[in-house]
């Protein structure tokens, strides 16, 4: 072996090792890095949703336990306003106010309800809102012609029963 092909050897050498495993190492490690880099943003993602819907659920809870306390303190003005937006589904009118008050002790409560439509509807509607099951009583009835056909106002008093 001549000096020069000796001093040529550590060349070749480093080339090999160069090429046949730093090359495909760095790569792998490139990939490896962008891979967990990904990885990264998703654990962020999920951990960013994980607290969202702790927040959501906390908020829930407290939404629950206030209108679990209200529904036993108000079932008689539960009861009215389901018994009434019942009447409402599905009637023809319009423009459609509902304003529910409680008595003091909670026992009586009153409504009154104002919408516009055919006279024939808003007769019906009333109709529907008296119902015997519904233990609601018509107070005052006011059906006045209007631009659009006739107005109603209806107050309404809980008397008790209904279910």
């Amino acid at each position: 072996m001549t000096s020069r092909s000796i001093a040529f050897a550590p060349l070749v050498f480093a080339s090999v090792l160069y090429f046949g495993a730093a090359r495909p190492w760095g790569r792998a490690a490139r990939n490896a890095a962008v891979e967990y880099a990904r990885l990264e943003r998703n654990s962020r993602q999920a951990r960013a949703g994980i607290a969202e819907w702790e927040r959501r659920s906390v908020k829930l809870k407290e939404t629950a336990r206030f209108f679990s306390h209200k529904k036993a303190v108000n079932r008689p003005l539960t009861h009215v306003r389901r018994t009434i937006l019942a009447a409402l589904d599905g009637a023809p009118v319009s423009g459609v106010r509902l304003q529910i008050r409680a008595g003091a002790k909670g026992d009586q409560v009153r409504a009154h309800i104002g919408a516009q439509g055919r006279f024939i509807d808003l007769v019906r509607l009333a109709g529907q809102v008296a119902r015997s099951e519904t233990g609601l009583v018509l107070d005052r009835v006011v059906l006045s012609p209007a631009s659009t056909g006739a107005t109603l106002e209806l107050d309404v008093v809980w008397i008790g029963g209904g279910s």
